[in-house]
């Protein structure tokens, strides 16, 4: 499914780029202090600036689109759009979703397995056609 997989991909960017922000922070911390808290204007810092405040702004880009998945994942209905949200965006086990919906864990993970070899085949048409 392809929401899943953007999913997916944003969460990865997302973490990426919070990894990235932090180390660019970190190394514009260096850049400033040199000498035991005493502070020296480098050039780079100013660039160093720029950089950290274009990745805020497309961390945050990013987190908004996740959120934008997210809500429209919510809006699907039935069994197994429910399943798939609750599995690979709430982050529940198929045994906390079948508890949660009332249905029998092997029902919930038959139904799954079922979604997942649909996503498959779908895969391969489109790879194939």
């Amino acid at each position: 499914m392809v929401c899943l997989k953007d999913y997916q991909r944003l969460e990865e960017d997302i973490a990426y780029l919070e990894y990235k922000l932090e180390k660019t922070k970190a190394e514009l911390k260096r850049q400033s202090y040199r000498d035991k808290d005493i502070l020296l204007m480098d050039p780079g810092n100013e660039e160093t600036e720029k950089i950290i405040d274009q990745l805020k702004k497309e961390l945050a880009s990013k987190k908004e689109q996740l959120q934008q998945l997210v809500d429209l994942v919510s809006k699907f209905k039935g069994l197994d759009y429910k399943i798939l949200k609750m599995k690979y965006i709430d982050g529940m086990t198929l045994e906390t979703i079948a508890e949660e919906l009332n249905y029998s864990p092997s029902y919930v993970k038959q139904k799954h397995a079922e979604i997942m070899r649909r996503f498959k085949f779908a895969e391969r048409l489109k790879l194939g056609g």
